[in-house]
């Protein structure tokens, strides 16, 4: 999985891999993990945000774009 990160996720990459004893579960990889549910938020749940603003919203035109992009 290639994705691009942005400062602060470089930061946890580097923390997760070289203080892995400081998370609570030793075993698990967890920049992996995040980059998992990252992707999974891009690709199943961020498309739909924008939809579901505007249809719970009584104001037309309230919100403004809620893509990705928004969300990193």
């Amino acid at each position: 999985m290639v994705m691009h990160l942005h400062p602060l996720e470089k930061v946890f990459e580097r923390v997760a891999s070289t203080h892995r004893s400081s998370f609570p579960n030793t075993t698990i990889d967890y920049s992996l993990l995040y980059k998992g549910l990252v992707q999974h938020l891009r690709s199943n749940i961020y498309k739909d945000v924008d939809a579901g603003l505007a249809a719970n919203t009584a104001e037309h035109g309230l919100y403004t774009a809620h893509n990705s992009e928004h969300f990193d």
